[in-house]
C-alpha cells in the first residue's frame, strides 16, 4: 500500500525537497517519505500527492487533497477532493495551480488559509516553479506562463525566459 522505502510510482518520486538534515519527497502515495534512513509517515489521507513545497515554516502537499505540516511529520488536512497540478513557494506565498479546465489558482501566506482566484484563458497548468522573482508554470500544448505575483500571467514566448 503506498511508496515504501525508496520506491515510488512508476519509479518516479514527483516532488523532492532538500533540508540541511532530511530530504522530504512526494510521490504518487497516500504517504509522504522522510529521510534519515527513510520512513513512511502517514499523511491520514488516501488521496494521491504529487507536490510539495515549503515556505514560512510550513510544508505544503498537494495533488487530490491540500496537506500542511509544521514539521513534514504531522500532517494537517487542508482540503480533500480536489485537483491540485503543483505548488511553489515564493514573494507571493505558497501558488498552487488547479488540475485539468478549473483555471484556477490558490493562493496563501502561511499555509493554512487559502483564497481561490480565477485565472482567464489560460491552457491547464501541470507544473509550477519559483525562482528569480518569478513563478513560471509549464502547461498543456507546450505553454509556458510567467507571473511575479501568481495571480498576473503573462504567456512566455521563446526560450529566453
Amino acid at each position: 500500500m503506498g511508496v515504501k522505502a525508496v520506491e515510488s510510482y512508476r519509479g518516479a518520486v514527483w516532488g523532492l525537497f532538500l533540508l540541511p538534515l532530511a530530504l522530504l519527497a512526494a510521490g504518487c502515495s497516500q504517504d509522504l517519505l522522510t529521510f534519515s534512513p527513510w520512513q513512511v509517515r502517514s499523511t491520514g489521507t488516501q488521496a494521491y500527492l504529487w507536490g510539495i513545497a515549503y515556505g514560512n515554516g510550513v510544508f505544503v502537499a498537494v495533488g487530490e487533497a491540500l496537506l500542511v505540516s509544521p514539521d513534514g511529520e504531522r500532517w494537517q488536512k487542508v482540503t480533500e477532493g480536489v485537483c491540485l497540478a503543483d505548488v511553489a513557494f515564493g514573494d507571493a506565498g505558497f501558488v498552487v495551480p488547479e488540475c485539468g479546465p478549473w483555471s484556477g489558482v490558490l493562493i496563501s501566506q502561511d499555509g493554512y488559509r487559502w483564497q481561490r482566484y480565477t485565472l482567464s484563458s489560460h491552457a491547464p497548468i501541470n507544473g509550477i516553479a519559483y525562482g528569480n522573482g518569478r513563478y513560471v508554470a509549464v502547461a498543456d500544448l507546450g505553454l509556458t506562463y510567467v507571473s511575479t505575483d501568481g495571480l498576473n500571467w503573462q504567456r512566455a514566448n521563446g526560450l529566453g525566459l
